[in-house]
């Protein structure tokens, strides 16, 4: 049991801490684009596409995302939500998913 209680306590002090780090704004951008670089890299790996800038926006409570594709054309992705951005909310490249 007393292994129990200690690796319970460890988790808790874990996930802790990793609610206190996404609290913070430049984790939580870190986050952000490294949630749009693996789903570019999974659902468009061969467009050879190029990050161009992140931002949040306070209108739509999303971090908006956007790259570029080797003709010059802008590809935008939108993420949210501010605190844990990972959820992919709109895809320019697949606007019907």
């Amino acid at each position: 049991m007393t292994k129990y209680r200690l690796s319970m306590r460890v988790l808790l002090i874990i996930v802790a801490v990793l609610f206190i780090l996404l609290s913070i704004g430049p984790v939580q951008r870190m986050t952000a684009r490294a949630s749009a670089a693996i789903y570019m890299t999974v659902h468009y790996g061969d467009r050879d596409l190029r990050f161009q800038t992140l931002e949040y926006s306070t209108a739509f409570g999303t971090y908006m995302v956007s790259y570029r594709d080797r003709d010059g054309q802008s590809v935008g992705l939108q993420i949210s939500s501010k605190r844990f951005p990972v959820f992919i909310m709109f895809d320019s490249l697949d606007p019907g998913a």
